[in-house]
């Protein structure tokens, strides 16, 4: 895919992961929608890469927070080629801890975010890339194993890389 006058959402594009991969589709001279929920550090980042970069607070697990980056990404860049996918977060605690058993409430975030939000961002921009001539790709990066488990923790590591492998492709 050649990244040159593409236009590429990445969640999670704040920070980390999603900064560098937004800061590398604009130096490579694509336009970036920098979709995230920090939006202080998200105005920042636009502001700061220019007219190839626009920010739109969201958050991955809102369907009207998807829809408003994609018809973002339609309106400021007129398509949509790629989505990249860093949004996400990791919570360490141990499945019995001196406070009791490990939170589901806190479990149950990581999977609305990690795996929930990837989807629903990946169906949303999947519209808009289907009505497009040419390659369109979706990218689930995240951090990648980068933890370590110790004796009573649980391990949770349900990251977009790790449950989905989607690339689409607009063939005719």
């Amino acid at each position: 895919m050649e990244i040159k006058n593409s236009t590429f959402i990445v969640t999670g594009g704040s920070s980390g992961l999603g900064a560098a991969t937004v800061e590398m589709v604009v130096a490579a001279g694509g336009n970036a929608i920098v979709a995230d929920v920090s939006k202080p550090q998200g105005e920042a980042l636009a502001a700061k890469l220019g007219k190839h970069a626009r920010y739109v607070e969201c958050d991955v697990t809102r369907e009207d927070h998807g829809k408003a980056v994609v018809a973002a990404a339609l309106k400021e860049f007129g398509s949509l080629h790629a989505l990249v996918n860093c949004a996400g977060i990791a919570i360490g605690e141990k499945t019995v801890g001196k406070e009791g058993p490990h939170s589901l409430e806190k479990f149950a975030k990581v999977i609305n975010i990690n795996l929930v939000g990837s989807f629903n961002m990946i169906r949303l921009a999947a519209e808009a890339m289907s009505l497009i001539d040419g390659d369109a790709a979706f990218i689930p990066l995240i951090y990648r194993n980068v933890t370590w488990a110790m004796r009573g923790n649980v391990k949770v590591n349900l990251a977009p890389n790790d449950i989905l492998d989607l690339r689409f492709v607009n063939v005719e």
